[in-house]
């Protein structure tokens, strides 16, 4: 089979293949979560609900054929987190906002989609929660991801962290972001993009398998029911990968490095 690229790795976890470069700026220290202004919600609510929302189904279902599987299993009632698979730039931004047509969906992002000024209001309205390594912004990040699940919204996480174009396989991931559904005693769902070979076209078509609801054991420790949440998500997205992923578009090859050559 002829691929369409080929990308040569040497690290599993901080490798990253994504084609946009963007000079990171940390965020302002005036930048805010919460927007007290009612004109910015309106306008938030009207991009997100009846712009995107919309242009979601119709570029997903042209562009990727996209599908949905087991999307019954997000009928509960109020705020869950949701985990992807990284393996696109603008899929893993839209297919998530695709999952419930009436629910708000963030997604936690790198500082890099607001380090243009006017993308960032865009992209904030659009669900962008960023991250940022200054303590003054943490608090508040904090909040505002409470907030939302306690709000009957959800929050899109991808553990995996770096983006790996169509791969098929569920890299490893730390649990360090599954603190969050731990802290707050929220559900969590895991969610697979899985990649089909399309009867016309060279590119393949993206199959999206939701897994749960699984729930933090709260007769754990903090540190041990996260433990225990990352495994389940990450058991449940390996299982998908692995039976539903049947199509290498991107073909990726170990470098060896002299860590691994000493190792060996």
């Amino acid at each position: 089979m002829k691929h369409e690229d080929i990308y040569y790795y040497s690290d599993l976890i901080n490798d990253d293949f994504a084609s946009a470069q963007i000079n990171s700026k940390p965020l302002p220290d005036n930048f805010r979560y919460f927007h007290k202004n009612p004109f910015y919600h309106l306008a938030a609510n009207f991009i997100y609900f009846c712009i995107a929302k919309p242009y979601i189904f119709i570029y997903r279902k042209l562009v990727w054929h996209h599908t949905f599987i087991n999307r019954k299993s997000l009928n509960i009632k109020g705020g869950y987190f949701l985990y992807g698979n990284h393996t696109q730039s603008t899929a893993d931004a839209f297919i998530p906002n695709g999952l419930k047509f009436h629910k708000r969906n963030y997604i936690i992002v790198n500082n890099d989609a607001f380090a243009i000024p006017f993308i960032k209001t865009i992209v904030s309205m659009l669900g962008g929660i960023p991250l940022s390594d200054k303590i003054a912004h943490k608090k508040e990040f904090f909040l505002f991801v409470k907030d939302a699940v306690e709000n009957n919204k959800s929050v899109t996480i991808y553990p995996e962290a770096h983006i790996w174009p169509y791969y098929t396989k569920i890299r490893p991931f730390e649990s360090t972001s599954f603190k969050y559904p731990s802290k707050f005693n929220k559900p969590v769902f895991a969610f697979t993009n899985c990649y089909q070979k399309r009867i016309i076209g060279k590119k393949p078509k993206i199959k999206t398998f939701i897994d749960g609801p699984f729930y933090p054991d709260m007769s754990l420790p903090l540190n041990e029911r996260t433990e225990k949440l990352r495994d389940e998500i990450f058991k449940a997205m390996t299982k998908r990968s692995s039976e539903n992923s049947n199509y290498e578009f991107v073909k990726y090859i170990k470098v060896e490095t002299e860590n691994d050559i000493f190792e060996g």
